[in-house]
């Protein structure tokens, strides 16, 4: 290497100042040159020196000096000297492998020396002699082995050889801080820092009282020898090699790329290559070389690739060179101190087979070393927990492992679980078919544990899932689901589906107890949705589902359900829902008519469902009434009467003139399903309106067959009720109805007639200001001519039938009061005459009455309303009567 210098001479001239020079320099580093080219302390009278070393960086770091220094016995006063220097650049300098082809050339004394040119320097590769002193291993040992401090070492005869040797040996970032001086009456400093290695002879020892560094003494004593297991090594390279280096003891590269000139990296240089030794045997010695990697920054990047070879071994020979215990807790401080670099994974992965192995070998001292790294509140990587929990249920040892793995904490052994499949199904295996119930608590336990986190748990989730597949895995599963939420949900019925298909039932009562909002809801069913459409997946689904609006809903309008998936599950729902749940659904118009289509397009399954929710309606008398014609040949028998009995009331408490034809085919459907008592309540009830019982007379009094054969068969009943309950307040086609009905029941079955008939005359005669006269005439008529029948008067018994006679006569009287009071049609009284059989004696007795000939007047007038039939009837009875 090749690189020119510069140089200054000092000297004497009106006091000590730069003489020459080949550069000119910034203040501060010319101040430093100036002071430090003197000499170094206070000459006594008449002490002469031999020339001496100083060397040292400036302040500026862009020059290292080496200076030599001789006394000027020309000098017009005493204690002057002469100085040469050379300003050495720094990067010439720290690179430089022979510096002693500098110091030669500052040996040089030359009259012709041109100080103002800079020199070229080359290396020489020059062989340097040895240096001996038995105090060399006390600096060496100062300087690299011990804390750093400035050294004084007293009477020192081979003080230069001894300066160039240490500075030659240094490697670049310590060579350009370190400084000395071989000749130093006094202590001194550069940049305000003691120099790092002064040389004096002991007369001056009394200047150096507030030394605050090292003294090496100068007397030659018996040494106890060195005290460093290094000092030897450092001695031998740098006082007894012919190039004298330090850079040789770099297999780490510490010092080559050292930066701030730390006299400490030799240690760690030494330790390291020690280590590297020891790590060939000893497998614990890789420790701490992983130790020197991980605290230091900038070591070379092939470093922990020349190191692999040793960790390798180490992890092989571990496992017989130090007994199961001590192994795993070297694994674990190896594992922890393992840099976190992509290109040592294949370490990692043999650390894991020879942890496996070893778990394998021995299960029980793997579960104790957990146990013990939990006493000592020592974190496990989580690679080492993989391995043991993929080597313990390998081993045959296994289930006395077992109980070893129980004393471990929630914690501890949910790593286990999630680290390895293996384990897990071994573990879970054994919790169900052991006969233990101290196992089977402490699996649960472990799996319900919160304390490892949201990943840990989904880990074990994925490990233990797939192995439940019975019903008496629900205890496991509840475990393993615990505040579960959200994805966690969707995931665990994926791997439920994967395991299952979703076969066990009881599966579906767990989840249903996680659902605590519709977000859960929402998760669970998604994660059924992913898996196939089956009988086991409907089921499953259908328990998330209720019978709500939202539900039918979210039923109706899924894109991810099939129409007849839909369908399917919404009747199955409505089939079990309540009374009350329906209604609720029912009154929403929209999924109304989407329920009724489902329970239409599934019949006969959904007729009785169909005919609960149109017994619900309460609008559209007429269209409810066709849905019902519809439906009933669809209910079973059992099915009709309720909902008979259901519909009926309703409807006809809604009846109109436009219903009664559909009310003749349902009727007509389903009479043998209905009493006759209840039909009558139901159409005649007293909380119906007068216009919709009008109807609902006319209707039944339109009934045939044998339906009107069952009314006149109960049309006591009929009339008591219509008595009872609305009588005479009906309107025209009301009581029109009514008689219309008792002329029908009087025709077909006159046994029947009397009794009501009486009830019925009783009621209207006392009706005066209703218009009752059809009642009136028909009752009457009926009554009449019954008595009539019971008076023979040629008979041999005519004296018992006196009392009939005078019956006839009081009831023709009641007759005849009744329209006298009334506002009732006159003819109607003569016509009621003409239909009891004895017109005759209505006359008669009317003519009887006070100013009844003027009422016979008023009948007269009225015939003209009559038909002409009947006005021929009743003029007829009137020409007989006059």
């Amino acid at each position: 290497m090749r690189f020119f210098i510069d140089q200054q001479l000092h000297g004497y001239k009106d006091g000590h100042q730069k003489l020459e020079g080949s550069i000119s320099l910034s203040r501060s580093d010319q101040d430093v040159i100036d002071k430090l080219s003197d000499i170094s302390g206070p000459l006594r009278p008449g002490e002469h020196f031999e020339p001496y070393l100083t060397a040292y960086p400036l302040p500026s770091k862009q020059f290292y000096v080496i200076a030599r220094t001789k006394q000027d016995l020309h000098a017009p006063r005493a204690g002057c000297v002469l100085t040469r220097s050379f300003l050495i650049p720094m990067k010439g300098f720290k690179n430089s492998s022979d510096l002693l082809e500098l110091f030669l050339l500052l040996d040089i004394e030359n009259e012709i020396i041109d100080y103002s040119t800079q020199i070229e320097v080359s290396n020489s590769n020059r062989l340097l002699e040895a240096v001996s002193d038995s105090r060399l291993s006390e600096l060496v040992e100062v300087i690299f082995l011990e804390d750093s401090q400035p050294i004084l070492m007293l009477d020192t005869s081979n003080a230069k050889s001894i300066s160039i040797r240490l500075l030659s040996s240094l490697w670049p970032a310590l060579r350009t801080k370190f400084s000395f001086c071989t000749y130093a009456l006094g202590p001194r400093t550069v940049g305000g820092e003691p120099f790092s290695l002064l040389f004096a002879p002991s007369n001056v020892r009394g200047r150096y009282s507030k030394w605050n560094g090292r003294i090496i003494q100068g007397k030659s004593q018996d040494k106890a020898g060195p005290r460093h297991r290094w000092t030897t090594d450092a001695v031998t390279d740098i006082f007894q090699a012919s190039h004298p280096t330090l850079l040789n003891k770099d297999f780490l590269g510490v010092m080559k790329n050292d930066e701030e000139g730390d006299e400490s990296i030799y240690r760690l240089s030494c330790l390291w290559n020690e280590l590297i030794e020891k790590a060939k045997t000893t497998p614990t010695a890789v420790l701490g070389l992983l130790d020197i990697l991980n605290s230091r920054q900038n070591l070379p990047d092939n470093i922990l690739e020349h190191l692999s070879p040793l960790i390798i071994g180490s992890i092989h020979r571990a496992p017989t060179s130090i007994n199961e215990l001590e192994t795993w807790k070297f694994y674990n401080r190896l594992l922890r101190k393992f840099p976190k670099q992509p290109s040592i994974n294949y370490l990692l992965d043999l650390l894991k087979i020879e942890a496996t192995n070893l778990a394998k070998r021995k299960p029980i001292d793997a579960v104790h070393f957990l146990i013990e790294a939990e006493q000592d509140k020592t974190q496990i990587p989580q690679l080492l927990v993989a391995a043991i929990g993929e080597g313990v249920p390998m081993s045959n040892a296994f289930p006395q492992a077992i109980e070893s793995l129980t004393k471990l904490t929630k914690l501890t052994s949910q790593m286990l679980l999630g680290s390895s499949v293996k384990l897990t199904k071994y573990i879970l295996d054994y919790a169900i078919k052991l006969p233990t119930d101290n196992l089977m608590d402490w699996i649960l336990a472990v799996l319900s544990y919160e304390g490892g986190g949201k990943a840990l748990k989904r880990q074990i989730r994925e490990n233990a899932l797939p192995f439940l597949d019975e019903s008496d895995d629900v205890p496991l599963l509840q475990a393993l689901l615990r505040n579960v939420s959200g994805d966690g949900l969707t995931n665990a019925v994926e791997m439920v589906w994967q395991t299952s298909k979703f076969r066990v039932a009881e599966f579906d009562h767990v989840f249903q107890g996680l659902m605590h909002d519709a977000k859960d809801v929402d998760a669970i069913r998604t994660g059924i949705l992913l898996a196939s459409e089956t009988e086991n997946s409907n089921r499953f689904l259908f328990s998330t589902l209720r019978a709500s609006t939202s539900d039918i809903d979210w039923l109706l309008n899924s894109n991810e359900l099939s129409t007849s998936r839909s369908h399917l599950l919404i009747l199955k729902l409505l089939l079990k829902a309540k009374t009350s749940e329906i209604n609720k659904i029912l009154q929403n118009k929209r999924s109304s008519k989407q329920v009724e289509s489902i329970c239409l397009s599934n019949l006969p399954d959904a007729a009785k469902l169909f005919a609960d929710i149109i017994s619900r309606k309460t609008s559209n008398t007429n269209e409810v009434l066709k849905q019902c014609v519809f439906i009933l040949p669809f209910l079973t028998s059992a099915q009709k009467k309720p909902f008979l009995n259901k519909i009926f009331p309703v409807l006809l408490s809604k009846s109109t003139a436009g219903t009664r034809k559909s009310f003749n085919k349902l009727l007509k459907l389903s009479f043998d399903s209905i009493e006759i008592e209840n039909l009558l309540n139901w159409s005649l009830k007293q909380e119906l309106n007068i216009e919709i019982l009008t109807n609902n007379i006319v209707w039944l009094g339109q009934l045939k067959g044998a339906h009107r054969n069952s009314l006149i068969d109960n049309f006591k009943l009929i009339n008591c009720m219509l008595i009872d309950a609305y009588g005479a307040r009906f309107p025209g086609k009301g009581l029109e109805a009514w008689a219309k009905l008792f002329r029908k029941t009087l025709k077909e079955n006159p046994k029947t007639i009397i009794s009501p008939a009486r009830d019925l005359f009783n009621y209207v005669v006392r009706c005066k200001d209703q218009p009752v006269e059809n009642l009136i005439k028909i009752s009457y008529g009926v009554i009449y001519k019954f008595e009539s029948d019971k008076y023979q008067p040629n008979s041999s018994f005519g004296r018992f039938f006196r009392n009939e006679r005078k019956n006839l006569q009081r009831l023709r009287l009641r007759l005849i009061d009744a329209f006298t009071d009334s506002q009732w049609s006159p003819a109607e009284l003569l016509m009621a005459g003409v239909n009891a059989g004895d017109p005759q004696s209505i006359l008669r007795d009317m003519k009887k009455r006070h100013r009844g000939e003027k009422y016979l007047v008023k009948v007269i007038r009225d015939i003209e309303r009559f038909p002409a039939k009947e006005q021929a009837i009743l003029i007829s009875e009137f020409d007989k009567f006059i």
